[in-house]
């Protein structure tokens, strides 16, 4: 029996929702699913693979699912050897991990197959070995290979690795921090460490490596007590007004917030009300977004009542969502209503929210009409709204922005309101307990067992 359409399906399997898997679970002719799969195994769909979880578990659930696991694996394999994609190859080496968990020799093949095409690459110097990518590539293949054959490709790995920083004397900008997170997690570091030496007694290129890892750790530690030392001052973020974009200044004024006294931002502030030059003003205002500002707030809403840069209102905007006052609510629906500044007026309802449901949800619904702001975005502000307060009345909101948005470290956030809130649906809870988030379904196991 088919229950979605397949354009949403689509959607579904892209975004790592359970509902893909339900559907492949209750439909009787899978068959017309099978190109979504493929396409969704072939290439990393997650919104950001940076933070989400990998969904080679997921995907090969789905694949399991159609049947047609023999031609699958061929078209994985076959991508596989082609692909230049480090997001691509590291699912799809995972979904190869998979097979050969369960008997598949073709795909161990595979996955050893390309690891000695990335090493001869490197013996052969065909990429530059300050290029972190392929180097990056052979680490997550040695982690889907110790699965199979515990540490001799973190050993084989490591000898070719130390090879290189011979020839480079040292002066390789890579790092080896999944390979060893993963390494320590699965045979413990001592294991590891002490394996290392033991091999390094026999093999200089596995003590260059191991040397690389203890001179890396000493470099790290000393970066983060330079880091800690850094005082950043106001004159700082002036001083690179004219010529930093916004995301340099934000990490700076981010620094500076966490180690200013009250003198300096007083003096901040002075300067902020007479400053004359826009560009220092909104140097300023970007400091005022992780601090609070020490004057009464009207003199912000009156540079941002009185501006026309629809930038500088953003950034005006941005610091005032520090702040509980009806002014901030009112502003924040006027502009709901005009679908102007959605996301920053969105912020100014995290502490000013007075039962504004219907407002949010136009938003929302509507967010394809202004594409100044990807849906995204919204989410992340709405997720701020609700999750620290009561809101039985925000499930629509809620569960619409759970079907539309992409990033499924959001998704758990919802998901995770909608629990304290007693607001979830049978339907959405077991479509979470298949979604590809381990913490989407971890939550949803927890709360069925709570309301046991």
């Amino acid at each position: 029996m088919i229950t979605i359409l397949l354009n949403d399906f689509k959607k579904a399997i892209n975004s790592g929702l359970g509902s893909a898997i339900m559907e492949l679970k209750e439909s009787k002719d899978n068959k017309m699913y099978e190109d979504a799969i493929l396409y969704a195994s072939l290439n990393n769909t997650c919104y950001d693979p940076y933070c989400e979880d990998e969904r080679c578990d997921y995907l090969y659930n789905a694949i399991k699912l159609i049947g047609n696991t023999n031609f699958f694996e061929d078209k994985i394999i076959e991508k596989f050897f082609k692909s230049t994609s480090f997001w691509t190859i590291k699912q799809l080496s995972g979904i190869l991990c998979l097979f050969g968990k369960e008997g598949s020799k073709k795909s161990i093949d595979a996955l050893k197959d390309k690891f000695n095409e990335y090493l001869i690459d490197l013996s052969q110097k065909r990429i530059n070995p300050n290029d972190e990518i392929i180097i990056k590539y052979a680490e997550i293949l040695t982690i889907r290979l110790c699965e199979f054959y515990k540490m001799k490709y973190l050993l084989k790995y490591a000898e070719n690795i130390g090879q290189i920083i011979k020839e480079n004397n040292g002066k390789v900008l890579f790092s080896y921090d999944d390979l060893l997170n993963y390494s320590y997690e699965k045979f413990g570091e001592s294991i590891v460490l002490n394996t290392l030496k033991k091999k390094a007694e026999k093999s200089d290129n596995i003590k260059n490596f191991l040397d690389k890892i203890l001179l890396d750790e000493i470099n790290r530690k000393k970066s983060l007590e330079s880091k800690d030392n850094l005082k950043i001052t106001y004159h700082t973020l002036i001083n690179l007004s004219e010529t930093s974009n916004d995301d340099y200044l934000r990490t700076l004024s981010a620094k500076a917030s966490m180690s200013y006294k009250d003198i300096e931002i007083l003096q901040a502030a002075d300067r902020f009300k007479t400053e004359k030059n826009p560009k220092t003003i909104y140097a300023l205002l970007i400091f005022f977004i992780f601090i609070d500002y020490p004057y009464n707030i009207t003199d912000i809403l009156n540079k941002y009542e009185t501006s026309n840069d629809e930038a500088f209102k953003s950034i005006c905007l941005e610091a005032l969502s520090r702040y509980k006052d009806k002014r901030l609510h009112d502003i924040a629906i006027e502009n709901l209503r005009n679908n102007f500044l959605v996301r920053e007026s969105l912020g100014l309802l995290i502490k000013n929210f007075n039962n504004d449901y219907s407002y949010i949800l136009d938003v929302v619904e509507n967010y394809k009409e202004n594409p100044k702001y990807d849906f995204h975005s919204l989410v992340l502000q709405i997720i701020k709204i609700f999750q620290n307060r009561k809101c039985k009345n925000a499930f629509d909101i809620l569960s619409f922005t759970y079907r539309k948005n992409k990033c499924s470290c959001c998704r758990t956030y919802l998901i995770e309101i909608m629990c304290k809130n007693e607001i979830i649906t049978d339907e959405i809870l077991e479509e979470c307990l298949n979604d590809s988030s381990e913490e989407t379904r971890t939550i949803i196991e927890s709360y069925k067992k709570a309301l046991h």
